[in-house]
């Protein structure tokens, strides 16, 4: 029990720190529990250098990192200590290499399923390797996409658009062609896409839209309603009508919201007016991304007035009112 008592109080004295400024002595008491044998201490412990922001911990995050890999005697269950080291050490643009390399390679396999529980672990880890620009990086993360675990595989996609390079784009384009058994694979490749070839990926994202996978048509046009390009927005305003699937012409009306174009909220407004309920009621739920805007609140408030739908205004008070 005393043990217990004694790690939550260190928890609360870390969690304290939240908002302070990353004094010295912030410093070294954050350092102290990156030393701790407790994963959920260390775990804190990174979590709040991260937050704050504070320098000069690499070597205390690299050493608790090894130390949860390799010594049986600090066990880390559920990887909850290395993967938000990691994560501080990738956020801290910590030039630790070999934690990235240690990490990207990392397997932990636990529970009754039992399930690999360090897959984002190396996801993050795939970044960090691009970040401090890891001689083989691209070879590392390349192997990463053949992972078993979606979430790793993401990671690797994320990496690749992170890097910025044209080879990036190239694997990625052949990636989202072959396939996955996840289709939020493929859409993360697609966003990377739009990122590494804002204007040449269009009309391959474009043709997912074709797809006869509904889902992957859905992963598509979220794709380009967050590319922020306008060529996107006229893709879309081609793809609505042909829509048959309400669930397909929700995540378009979503993909309208996400671009934040005038000329996309204009279409939007235009469905809340002119179109059939149930659409006016998904363009309106689109919208609630746009809450803050007071004016198009108002000018949204006239549009339902004016409708008199007791369904579109129920939508439209619950969603932006």
């Amino acid at each position: 029990m005393a043990k217990a008592r004694g790690i939550d109080d260190v928890l609360a004295s870390l969690a304290a720190l939240r908002g302070q400024p990353a004094e010295p002595e912030a410093r070294d008491q954050i350092a102290r529990a990156l030393a701790s044998k407790a994963n959920i201490v260390a775990a804190k412990a990174a979590d709040i250098a991260r937050e704050l922001k504070v320098p000069g911990l690499g070597p205390q995050l690299g050493e608790a990192f090894v130390r949860f890999l390799r010594d049986s005697k600090s066990p880390d269950k559920g990887c909850a200590a290395k993967t938000a080291i990691a994560r501080a050490a990738l956020e801290l643009e910590c030039p630790d290499e070999e934690l990235f390399r240690l990490g990207i390679r990392h397997v932990q396999i636990e529970g009754f399923g039992p399930s690999d529980v360090a897959a984002e672990l190396r996801g993050l880890c795939a970044l960090g390797l691009v970040q401090v620009r890891s001689r083989g990086a691209m070879n590392e993360v390349a192997e990463l996409l053949a992972d078993r675990e979606p979430q790793a595989r993401i990671g690797a996609v994320r990496a690749l658009a992170y890097a910025g390079k044209e080879e990036g784009a190239l694997v990625l384009r052949f990636k989202a062609i072959s396939g996955d058994p996840n289709p939020a694979v493929v859409g993360e490749c697609l966003t990377a896409l739009l990122l590494l070839q804002p204007d040449e990926a269009l009309p391959f994202v474009e043709r997912f839209l074709e797809s006869p996978d509904e889902v992957l048509q859905e992963e598509a046009a979220l794709a380009l309603g967050t590319s922020k390009r306008p060529q996107a927005l006229e893709i879309l305003r081609r793809t609505y009508p042909r829509a048959r699937d309400r669930r397909l012409r929700q995540v378009l009306l979503t993909a309208f919201a996400s671009l934040r174009f005038p000329d996309a909220i204009d279409f939007l407004v235009s469905i809340v007016e002119t179109d059939r309920p149930e659409s006016a009621i998904d363009a309106v739920k689109a919208l609630q991304i746009h809450r803050n805007n007071t004016a198009l609140r108002e000018r949204l408030s006239q549009v339902v007035t004016h409708r008199a739908d007791a369904s579109l205004r129920s939508a439209f008070q619950k969603t932006l009112e």
